[in-house]
């Protein structure tokens, strides 16, 4: 009987631990890109990929500015636990009507456990 409990609980850990996420939340302000017109709302779309699920190949996310006054464009993404230490690559990019605009070079982001909200930055420059 112990040893039926004892394995039902490591079971119940491995499992809770495979259910585990983190979340970031990625923001982007277009502050200068709207004042010049290289993105215009309603028209274009602000996306995000990288190299680890749930991004990847065909599993890119739209931000979305839920604040119009402050021009920054976010989405949360949760990625599993397993992923902890992982080093994500990523990148925003603006789709237009006729083409996309990608940022130079990519983005990279060591995962940990723990929930973020990364701070806004301009698309395509690289300093906070």
């Amino acid at each position: 009987m112990i040893k039926k409990v004892a394995f039902f609980c490591i079971i119940c850990i491995a499992s809770g631990n495979a259910l585990a996420q983190t979340s970031i939340t990625f923001n982007l302000n277009m502050k200068p890109m709207l004042e010049d017109s290289s993105f215009i709302p309603g028209k274009d779309l602000l996306k995000i990929n990288g190299n680890l699920y749930p991004l990847g190949r065909g599993k890119d996310k739209i931000l979305k500015d839920r604040s119009p006054i402050d021009s920054v464009y976010s989405v949360e993404i949760s990625f599993p636990s397993r992923y902890e230490g992982e080093k994500l690559t990523y990148n925003f990019y603006i789709v237009k009507p006729k083409k996309t605009i990608r940022e130079i070079r990519p983005r990279i982001l060591v995962l940990s456990n723990r929930d973020t909200v990364l701070p806004p930055i301009i698309f395509n420059a690289f300093a906070w």
